[in-house]
């Protein structure tokens, strides 16, 4: 099984840009590797609200993740609930 993604966090110090493990993905990111914020919490990818941009390696390494990984539910029911018996 492949180990749970870590996230770059880029920043521009003196002229230069430094990389870093971040504290989580950003909502952005999450959107655009195709999983909601609420579900990557139930996959135990860290997510960081407070972060606003999106970088394309972290995007990688999520859908890297995503297709490798056998905790995703492929299959979904649409309506969530079922109808219960009346009595």
């Amino acid at each position: 099984m492949l180990e749970i993604p870590k996230p770059i966090v880029v920043r521009h110090v003196q002229g230069r840009f430094k990389t870093r493990l971040g504290r989580g993905f950003s909502e952005a990111e999450l959107r655009k590797a195709g999983i909601s914020a609420v579900e990557a919490r139930k996959l135990s990818i860290r997510v960081d609200p407070r972060r606003q941009t999106r970088l394309e390696e972290n995007v990688k390494a999520i859908k890297t993740w995503l297709g490798g990984s056998s905790k995703r539910k492929s299959s979904r029911k649409p309506g969530g609930r079922t109808k219960r018996h009346p009595y």
